[in-house]
């Protein structure tokens, strides 16, 4: 079963891989840890809905586009 602090996280992990972008590089530009964002895909922690929406949006992905992604990778 997936929860939801795991699926914001595999939604980001999605977009960043799907873009071939580092987690560093990544967290980087976004302003966060590499830790952070390692927590987050992993499931460890739970990116917020804004930080998952800013993240899709500067990787010029939708909504709809980055859950598509990570059904298309789960």
């Amino acid at each position: 079963m997936t929860t939801q602090a795991s699926h914001g996280g595999k939604v980001v992990k999605a977009a960043r891989k799907a873009r071939e972008y580092t987690q560093e590089t990544l967290a980087f530009q976004y302003g966060k840890s590499k830790a952070t964002l390692q927590n987050w895909e992993a499931g460890r922690t739970t990116p917020s809905f804004d930080d998952v929406v800013g993240i899709l949006c500067m990787l010029h992905f939708t909504v709809p586009e980055g859950l598509e992604l990570e059904r298309q990778n789960h």
